[in-house]
């Protein structure tokens, strides 16, 4: 996906799987070197850690993807408006978000649409305010389901 410019950056995070068998690898470090075949178990091990990475990685961006069309047809039903999949599209590209930085490919809502919108949104607990508006704030946004997906240890 960050090569095809779909990601700002790459996402794949060797270091997790490094962590979870920090024993077996710093094991196979010491061991290169001074036991005899070291570099094939090495080797073995680390291409067990990029596929096991790599599957990782497709099962989240699986994930992803289900939610997304789940949450579609979600806004559509609670905004009843033609802006709801370009709102979800701006949203999920955020994840927290304030309106004023919502962007929009052609038209966009009119703010009180866009207000009334958002605010549907909250009353079926599809979006779930982060942070109240106070003052001269702006209310900040989130979807706490895409959130679980990052936060997730699977």
């Amino acid at each position: 996906m960050f090569e095809q410019g779909l990601l700002s950056q790459p996402t794949f995070y060797l270091s997790e799987y490094l962590e979870e068998h920090r024993d077996e690898y710093v094991d196979r470090l010491n061991d290169l070197g001074r036991v005899k075949n070291a570099w094939r178990y090495w080797t073995e091990f680390f291409l067990n850690a990029v596929s096991e990475q790599a599957r990782r990685n497709i099962d989240k961006a699986d994930a992803i993807l289900a939610l997304y069309e789940d949450l579609k047809q979600r806004f559509i039903d609670a905004t009843g408006s033609k802006y709801a999949v370009p709102l979800l599209d701006s949203v999920f590209e955020l994840q927290y978000f304030q309106a004023g930085q919502l962007q929009w490919l052609g038209n966009a809502p009119s703010k009180p649409t866009l207000m009334t919108m958002l605010q549907a949104l909250e009353g079926k607990k599809i979006i779930r305010v982060y942070r109240d508006a106070t003052g001269r704030r702006p209310a900040i946004w989130w979807i706490p389901e895409l959130t679980k997906l990052f936060d997730a240890d699977s």
